[in-house]
């Protein structure tokens, strides 16, 4: 009970932290930058609600600053995880609508998951998500690369580590 308490408080902590920094840096005109709305989108998303969370993603705009996967995956589960399929795809079709970057295998994990627990309605989405799934990247040409490479160090070849490094960081970054 003491854990659950200490955890709470912890939690709500954490947010208020989060909230008043957030206000503090916006009343001096300090300027924000990405990694500080994500914290905040992080908190907002953990231990807030969505609204506000979905208000603290809106700031991506102010700083224009590309947004990341790791923040779209933040709002995509937290919609999520309340609950909220019809955010969940309009954030996604904004991802990949406006974003530089493209999904990740969390995306698809949490639009999938939002979708599939709603299936009827969201039939031909899943339909969609699942196409969009199977269609070869060279993130996913790189990854297939560097476990041919694996292999072949096994069966004996001489493939330099530093090959493989380079191919799996190749992998990371697309």
């Amino acid at each position: 009970m003491a854990s659950i308490l200490i955890d709470l408080s912890s939690n709500e902590a954490t947010l208020e932290i989060s909230r008043k920094f957030f206000e503090y840096i916006k009343d001096r005109n300090i300027s924000l930058n990405p990694r500080m709305i994500q914290s905040r989108l992080k908190s907002e998303v953990l231990y807030g609600d969505m609204e506000t969370a979905e208000e603290c993603f809106k700031e991506f705009d102010k700083v224009k600053s590309p947004i990341g996967p790791f923040s779209w995956n933040l709002l995509l589960s937290g919609f999520r995880n309340h609950d909220d399929p019809e955010k969940v795809k309009e954030y996604y079709q904004k991802f990949l609508d406006y974003s530089i970057t493209k999904p990740d295998s969390f995306t698809y994990l949490f639009v999938f998951s939002a979708y599939l627990n709603h299936h009827q309605k969201y039939r031909k989405e899943i339909e969609e998500l699942i196409d969009e799934m199977s269609k070869p990247s060279f993130k996913t040409f790189i990854g297939q690369m560097v476990v041919n490479l694996q292999r072949c160090q096994k069966l004996g070849f001489d493939v330099p580590d530093a090959l493989i490094d380079k191919a799996s960081h190749s992998s990371q970054r697309k």
